[in-house]
């Protein structure tokens, strides 16, 4: 739920990069190893690959795409909101292909108002773990 992929999308397109501006140095560095990120994605299969991302287990660690491979054969429910300012719509959409275009379900919200609709998404949550 409100997620989405590609680190760098999320951190320099995004609300984030307000945030991050404190850690520049970090992101400089995480953004130029980024530039191989989907060669490296490409050979994580199962989670003992994570230990080929060598020197850049700080940068991908946190992105979901890094997990999307292990996660291909699994159903998945992803729910974001249309107007979210974290998790910018063009990163949601890359990880939603790289997890095989699953069920998505896009809320008239953003990240925080996403409460709003707690109701819904508890349904639908519950409705996708019955199945």
């Amino acid at each position: 739920m409100l997620t989405g992929g590609d680190y760098t999308k999320l951190l320099w397109d995004g609300a984030l990069r307000f945030i991050v501006k404190e850690e520049c140095e970090n992101v400089k560095k995480c953004r130029s190893i980024h530039k191989d990120f989907y060669s490296y994605v490409r050979r994580i299969k199962k989670p003992s690959d994570l230990n080929k991302l060598a020197f850049a287990k700080e940068c991908f660690l946190y992105d979901p795409l890094t997990f999307a491979n292990m996660l291909k054969s699994r159903p998945v429910l992803m729910i974001n909101g249309l107007f979210d300012p974290i998790i910018p719509r063009q990163a949601a959409k890359t990880l939603w292909k790289a997890l095989e275009k699953p069920k998505m379900m896009w809320l008239p919200a953003g990240h925080a108002s996403i409460g709003f609709f707690y109701k819904k998404i508890l349904k639908e949550t519950a409705s996708f773990l019955n199945k």
